[in-house]
């Protein structure tokens, strides 16, 4: 079953999957669509801000193993607005 997660930016995406089984990553969206309701920060200057680059950087790390510790930030990954506080939306599945 997917089950979606927010991981804000700063932070360790973590997710793990049962003995045996791989991490499947279907949807991964860095940047912020948003209101300051999702990782409130006092940067939020854009609210239309996605990463094209971000899911297979993710991906080329995680898909197809058990677990997955990638900690999201501008310099792990892009900055696709900048001055907006950025947050990754993703759904895994096992």
């Amino acid at each position: 079953s997917d089950e979606s997660t927010i991981t804000c930016g700063g932070e360790f995406f973590e997710v793990s999957c049962p003995v045996g089984s791989q991490l499947h990553l279907p949807i991964l969206r860095w940047g912020r669509t948003a209101d300051g309701s999702v990782c409130p920060h006092d940067d939020i200057l854009s609210v239309e801000c996605l990463s094209t680059e971000a899911p297979s950087i993710i991906r080329a790390v995680c898909e197809g193993e058990p677990k997955c510790n990638f900690e999201v930030s501008r310099h792990t990954l892009q900055d696709p607005c900048y001055n907006t506080y950025k947050y990754l939306n993703a759904t895994h599945t096992c």
